[in-house]
């Protein structure tokens, strides 16, 4: 069961750990790519818009699922908790 916890293509980790199914499949390599894509239109957009006499615009950044498995510390006192 703490396999599923870490599996990319888990159904349960897609499901109830993230409850978002576009994280099914997302791995930290899928991560490094979206950011490499997003820099790749930072650097276009940046090398474009000196040399361009209209307002060159930002690039989309490549959409993520998003992390709702991580509740942030309500107070102080659950801030040790938190981070066991």
């Amino acid at each position: 069961m703490q396999r599923l916890g870490v599996e990319p293509w888990s159904v349960w980790r897609a499901l109830d750990q993230f409850q978002d199914p576009r994280w099914l499949g997302y791995t930290p390599a899928a991560a490094k790519l979206d950011n490499i894509t997003d820099w790749c239109g930072r650097i276009w957009q940046a090398t474009a818009a000196p040399n361009s006499k209209r307002r060159v615009k930002t690039p989309p950044l490549v959409e993520r699922p998003e992390d709702n498995s991580t509740q942030a510390p309500s107070s102080l006192d659950d801030v040790g908790d938190f981070f066991h």
